[in-house]
């Protein structure tokens, strides 16, 4: 902004403010927008409160004030599908929680996801832990009697198949598999 020689403080001062009024508009719009599209992503609870309230606060700072009710909609909208039942447990309380209220539900639920699943994480009954089940043919009963020249077991018949009509190979890799 460019002075002229003789301005009064006064009329500088009006001149700032016809430059913040021309931009009122535009940057409510914005900073609406910001609001209405605002998603947590990647951020825990307390963040996306926290960077919500800021754009709220910058909005009623140009005297644009979201109502409560408004910024409720935008935070519950914007949270992650996890939170999808306690979403709807908040919009039928009546009377409606306050943002600051919300805020504080969700984040116990999240320090109670996280303690859950932290504990999974810890058991060893999951796709990653080193199980393996064998899928090959069982082990028929050996053929023990005396009548072998050399009073050994076999499994094996005189044509030499299994038993159980099978013939003698090693089961192939392709009949283990991992657990899951």
């Amino acid at each position: 902004m460019v002075t002229k020689p003789g301005s009064t403080t006064n009329s500088l001062w009006l001149d700032i403010e016809a430059l913040f009024r021309d931009n009122k508009e535009a940057h409510t719009m914005e900073l609406e927008n910001k609001l209405r599209k605002m998603s947590m992503g990647d951020r825990s609870v307390n963040e996306f409160y926290k960077k919500m309230k800021v754009t709220a606060d910058l909005l009623g700072n140009i005297g644009n004030f979201a109502p409560e009710h408004t910024l409720l909609m935008y935070f519950l909208n914007g949270l992650n599908l996890k939170y999808d039942h306690l979403v709807v447990l908040i919009r039928y309380k009546d009377p409606l929680p306050n943002l600051l209220q919300a805020q504080s539900i969700l984040t116990l639920e999240e320090s109670r996801l996280s303690r859950t699943r932290q504990a999974i994480t810890h058991h060893s009954d999951h796709a990653s832990a080193p199980t393996v089940i064998y899928l090959g043919h069982p082990s028929p009963p050996q053929n023990c009697n005396n009548n072998n020249r050399n009073n050994t077991c076999s499994n094996h018949n005189r044509n030499g198949s299994h038993r159980n009509g099978s013939s003698h190979r090693q089961p192939s890799t392709e009949n283990r598999q991992l657990s899951s």
